[in-house]
């Protein structure tokens, strides 16, 4: 049995585009081809919500890069809901999707919490990077942990 996640579709386009980007094609070319193959990808997953919801905000991220503009997080995350509701009304109601989401929506969260401002002293520098490795571990086990429980 082989599980695609949204996770899957990130890693796929971020190393699509790293290496088409490291000086072999244009940016935009790289853009447009990176989005191209993420709709290939989650065709050929059979647009599991995960999927499409990945599949949409690295779209986005594409279309934002393009044109020299930030993607929103919630915003992006809520317009691949849409899409995913219209595609099947009943993703509603899967645990994985649902899962899926909340994920995401806990680290758009959090992402504030991760960037800050350069630190100087290099001795500073470290007790920083190991918070930002810890936070980025936790985030999304404690997003969802919150809103599913188990049920007595």
């Amino acid at each position: 049995m082989l599980s695609i996640s949204g996770l899957h579709v990130g890693i796929l386009a971020a190393g699509f585009f790293l290496v088409l980007h490291s000086g072999l094609v244009p940016r935009r070319i790289s853009l447009v081809a990176t989005i191209l193959l993420t709709i290939c990808y989650a065709l050929l997953t059979d647009l599991q919500p995960p999927v499409v919801r990945a599949s949409i905000l690295v779209i986005v991220g594409c279309v934002a890069m393009w044109t020299g503009r930030s993607a929103i997080g919630f915003n992006t995350l809520a317009a691949a809901g849409i899409f995913v509701l219209a595609l099947n009304p009943s993703s509603l109601f899967l645990t994985g999707a649902q899962l899926s989401f909340m994920a995401m929506a806990t680290m758009i969260a959090f992402q504030p919490l991760l960037v800050r401002q350069p630190i100087v002293d290099p001795l500073d520098r470290l007790p920083a990077s190991w918070g930002s490795c810890v936070v980025t571990a936790i985030k999304p086990n404690l997003g969802v942990s919150l809103f599913h429980r188990p049920r007595n």
